[in-house]
């Protein structure tokens, strides 16, 4: 491949494959990667390093239907080689979470990533920091200057910090916006870092959200860093979100300090604050990201939407560099046909705008028109979410393999939506009765018996390990079911939302399956919990659902009797007899230890005293071949 830029081009890398790269005529380079036998087995990434001087801008433009709105992309470029007066003076504030729950390999880390935000700091910034648990603390009451004796102890400062106690989100935030006072000629940014929900103080996700915007009068930029699986998603989503933010989820690994540090590094050095666009006399709709960010070193805006005339403009980009104005004049062209041109353009809108639909769903809660818009943005432009999955098929029929292509015909679909109609009528009167779940009681094994013969402690491993890949396949098994479901409810109106046995054949019928789901054990039979289209799960009879069942979800599954009709089970720990209850809770370890303990006893003097007797017949042996020489 050839890659050219407006910038010049440095070094040419590719962290997943194997590349060679050489500059060729004009500037630009080649880069080749070459094997033969050679099955794909990732992404092929390839990166390039650019030096410029002064911002470079790349505008395209596509309108593949002339009777729709277009599409467009703005790319915006930021120079690599500046100076002081280049970068935007801040005063920005860290927040640090220091609650029991991070204590650890987490703060540690945290604290290593919290030194490296103090010595990244520009000249001219100044600083604060505050960190919390049950109470909230400061290291200095006001901003500091950015000064070497100021970083030490900073340093010093972080490097004692202790993790105990609850968490009081609300009053962090609020001593952070303390600090600020109106100040034209700075950029003012709060980095929230917590691995918790509120434990302490006020705890309500709105009431949070909602006191801390309000209070938020000089609107400044609140990035927030959630640690770790126990955080509070919508909390951090709707801070970011409602103040010009943008909400960061890393998970507690061997690296969190590597990605907070990667972080902080891309909007360490802002060189171009509160940026606003005029597209002259286009008419534009549906732009992302809706709030603009920042540009800083080292980074690339990209701002893509919707247009409806076409023609030639004067794009004006304006933004703030320590209060001065600057103002960028960006050349043009919303083309008025474009067929076959720029066709990835479209894409890449409708993806920006799913992944904006996304951040509200995971801040503010799964909303029907939010989903269905993703998924008709998904089908549409024929890209991958949350909610949607593509696989490729064949044209034509595989020899080998059993199952029809997946095609999709007036009779199949006939066929299939009558089908599945009839087994949701029957499903639903067959709700009227419940059958409940039989819970087996715990059988007392006899592992003392493993003192007679050592080896026969393996046994019940070897069994353990089947029962476990059992349950391995079984779930393998329902994440198929799923995927096919989720399929056959992207091609069909009238969505699949129980499961059962019966409906597997409509699912091969259709080609969704390549053939009848084989089953682990006798005991497996599939069903659902809840509504799949509503994050219900698949579920066996044996081995349970893949995930834990949420709150809140319906516990009732849907199964096929074997004999054409449907029952529903309750899966609950309620229906479990008290006589198998109290046997599995309190009495059946209780007697097992009280035989084995004894037999595991008997049986290791048994094996000692057998071991002495084994090994004392050579001796005995030679004992008896001396007396009968000496006789």
């Amino acid at each position: 491949m050839t890659i050219k830029d407006q910038k010049e081009i440095t070094t040419i890398n590719s962290p997943s494959h194997d590349i060679y790269a050489e500059k060729i005529e004009n500037g630009d380079w080649k880069a080749t990667f070459e094997r033969s036998n050679f099955v794909p087995q990732k992404d092929f990434i390839l990166t390039y390093e650019v030096k410029a001087e002064e911002m470079v801008t790349n505008f395209l433009a596509a309108k593949p239907e002339a009777d729709k709105d277009g599409y467009f992309i703005l790319m915006l470029s930021p120079q690599e080689v500046i100076e002081q007066q280049d970068i935007a003076n801040r005063d920005i504030v860290f927040v640090m979470d220091t609650s029991g729950s991070m204590r650890g390999n987490k703060l540690k880390q945290t604290q290593e990533s919290f030194n490296f935000f103090v010595e990244k700091l520009n000249d001219a910034d100044r600083f604060a920091i505050v960190d919390f648990s049950s109470h909230v603390s400061t290291w200095e009451n006001e901003l500091m200057p950015v000064t070497y004796e100021n970083r030490v102890k900073a340093r010093s400062y972080i490097k004692k910090l202790r993790a105990r106690g609850g968490t009081n989100i609300y009053d962090s935030i609020h001593r952070a916006l303390d600090f600020f006072e109106p100040d034209q000629k700075r950029t003012q940014p709060i980095v929230f870092l917590t691995d918790g929900e509120a434990s302490n103080g006020i705890r309500s996700t709105p009431r949070i959200v909602a006191d801390f915007t309000d209070s938020n009068k000089l609107k400044v930029r609140t990035f927030t860093l959630g640690v770790g699986r126990g955080v509070n998603k919508k909390l951090l989503g709707q801070l970011a979100m409602e103040n010009r933010g943008e909400a960061i989820y890393l998970e507690p690994r061997a690296d969190l300090d590597k990605q907070l540090k990667g972080f902080y590094q891309s909007i360490s050095t802002p060189l171009l604050v509160d940026l606003k666009l005029d597209f002259g006399n286009i008419e534009v709709s549906e732009i992302y990201p809706k709030e603009l960010p920042n540009i800083y070193k080292g980074t690339q805006l990209i701002v893509t939407g919707r247009y409806k005339n076409a023609g030639e403009s004067q794009i004006s980009l304006t933004g703030k560099l320590n209060s001065e104005k600057k103002e960028f004049a960006i050349n043009a062209e919303f083309l008025e046909n474009s067929s076959q041109e720029n066709l990835f353009v479209p894409r890449y809108w409708a993806r920006l705008k799913s992944n904006e639909l996304l951040k509200a769903i995971k801040s503010y809660g799964e909303k029907p028109e939010l989903k269905n818009e993703i998924i008709r943005l998904s089908k549409k432009y024929q890209f991958a979410t949350p909610y949607t999955s593509f696989v490729t098929v064949a044209e034509k029929q595989v020899p080998q393999v059993a199952a029809k292509p997946r095609h999709k015909t007036s009779q199949n679909t006939s066929y299939q939506s009558a089908a599945y109609a009839n087994i949701k009528k029957q499903a639903a009167k067959s709700q009227k009765r419940v059958v409940v779940k039989k819970t087996k009681a715990k059988g007392v094994s006899l592992w003392g018996a493993s003192g007679f013969v050592p080896f026969a402690v393996a046994i019940p491993n070897f069994r353990k390990a089947r029962e476990q890949a059992r349950g391995k396949a079984c779930h393998a098994n329902m994440r198929v079911i799923m995927g096919a479901v989720e399929m056959y409810n992207m091609d069909h109106t009238e969505m699949m939302t129980v499961v059962t046995e019966k409906e597997l054949d409509i699912l091969v019928q259709g080609g969704y399956l390549k053939s009848r789901i084989t089953h682990p054990t006798n005991e497996c039979q599939y069903g659902t919990v809840g509504d799949l289209t509503q994050g219900g799960q698949i579920c066996c009879l044996e081995h349970g659902t893949v995930e834990k069942i949420p709150e809140g979800t319906q516990k009732m599954a849907i199964y096929s009797d074997g004999k054409g009709g449907y029952t529903s089970q309750i899966m609950t720990r309620e229906t479990m007899p008290w006589t198998t209850r109290i046997w599995n809770e309190y009495l059946a370890d209780t007697v097992s230890l009280v035989i084995n303990v004894p037999l595991f006893i008997i049986g290791i003097l048994f094996s000692l005293w057998l071991t002495y007797q084994i090994i004392s017949i050579p001796f005995k042996i030679i004992m008896a071949l001396f007396k009968t020489s000496e006789e």
